[in-house]
């Protein structure tokens, strides 16, 4: 499976499109096939560790529901559809969907949420706050996009967030391999045609005040507090906050952001964490027997790893990988190579001090062999 953005080019999506207006890329996915089945998405729902909703329409309205699932009979023939989230830390596929937009830095990509749609089924109207590519799989579904504006949101059930009605800039049939792309803001709404599936690649908003509070989180966690000196202050009144006073603290804040190194650490931390918690499958393998298995086979990702460097930092050894700061003396190229791939090459990497972490790192369940 490929994807083209074709005619367009990825220099002209990311200068013209991206966070700025959506755009219908019809066979954009060249020979797709759903990378799960509903029977699949399904048996996901029934886990009480995957985060799923049921949205559907009633007499009354709509209603939403979370998960765990174990039947849908209830729900009727139509007007419903069963959400999934965060699939690819569970289906490898659905990660190999993910790692055909990879023209996004890994940083940005937050989860691909799965959903299957009875006849006339949906989510209603409703504005997101992240990028999303939506991949359509099975069936159709005709999707209405709206232009950018300050929308007014309201409560279709308790759960459930929709947008008042909206003049379509987009009104499509979307079909089996048809990707969506819908920036933040744009209000949007996919009513199924027939029963079918889509998957949308999501991309994390950077929102200041989440940013802020995991910073703080880590200067807990990892810095020496920086202390205030007011030394030779002027007198003031008992009560008052000085403007003198605003500035040093000020001062102190900017000091604790403008740390470069500091900051990079927190953001390589920050970022490389999963979103949900990894199911890691421990492999023990002694280092002789690994070592003869990889030079024979490559090492594949476990699906919702993320492993990433800065730029400052790598020179340095210095790379992030599930939220762990790991270090070693190792080329460059190397180091970079380990964190962009997927499926990692002996041939690639046969640096011992890059063997022995990887050995150690297969053990952990971040690297698996597909026997």
């Amino acid at each position: 499976m490929k994807f083209s953005l074709s005619p367009l080019s990825v220099e002209r999506f990311l200068s013209d499109y991206w966070q700025q207006k959506p755009v219908l890329i019809k066979g954009g996915l060249q020979q797709f096939d759903n990378p799960l089945t509903p029977d699949d998405l399904a048996g996901l729902a029934t886990e009480a560790n995957i985060e799923s909703r049921v949205i559907h329409q009633t007499d009354d309205g709509w209603r939403a529901e979370s998960g765990p699932f174990d039947n849908y009979d209830c729900y009727g023939d139509s007007h419903w559809s069963l959400v999934v989230q965060s699939v690819n830390h569970w289906v490898p596929e659905a990660q190999a969907l993910a790692r055909l937009f990879d023209f996004i830095p890994q940083w940005r990509f937050d989860d691909v949420m799965v959903s299957f749609a009875a006849p006339d089924g949906g989510v209603g109207p409703h504005v997101d706050n992240y990028d999303v590519f939506i991949c359509q799989g099975s069936g159709q579904r005709r999707w209405r996009v709206g232009a950018y504006g300050d929308y007014t949101e309201k409560l279709a059930d308790e759960k459930l967030l929709h947008v008042e009605p909206f003049n379509a800039v987009i009104d499509e049939v979307v079909s089996a391999g048809d990707v969506l792309y819908i920036p933040p803001g744009f209000p949007h709404e996919g009513i199924s045609l027939d029963s079918s599936m889509s998957f949308s690649v999501g991309y994390k908003s950077v929102n200041s005040t989440e940013l802020l509070s995991g910073f703080a989180d880590y200067l807990i966690d990892f810095a020496t507090p920086q202390l205030l000196s007011d030394k030779q202050r002027r007198p003031a009144r008992y009560g008052q906050i000085t403007a003198d006073d605003v500035a040093l603290l000020q001062q102190l804040l900017s000091q604790t952001l403008e740390d470069k190194n500091r900051l990079s650490d927190f953001l390589g931390i920050y970022y490389s964490q999963s979103r949900s918690e990894l199911d890691l499958a421990e492999d023990e393998y002694d280092y002789s027997e690994w070592l003869t298995q990889f030079q024979s086979m490559p090492l594949t990702k476990l699906y919702a790893v993320k492993t990433m460097y800065l730029p400052d930092s790598i020179a340095a050894g210095v790379f992030y990988v599930d939220g762990e700061r790991q270090q070693l003396s190792a080329p460059v190229e190397m180091l970079q190579y380990l964190c962009d791939a997927a499926v990692v090459n002996y041939e690639a990497v046969s640096d011992e001090t890059v063997l022995r972490w990887l050995w150690e790192s297969t053990n952990r369940g971040y690297w698996y062999f597909e026997l």
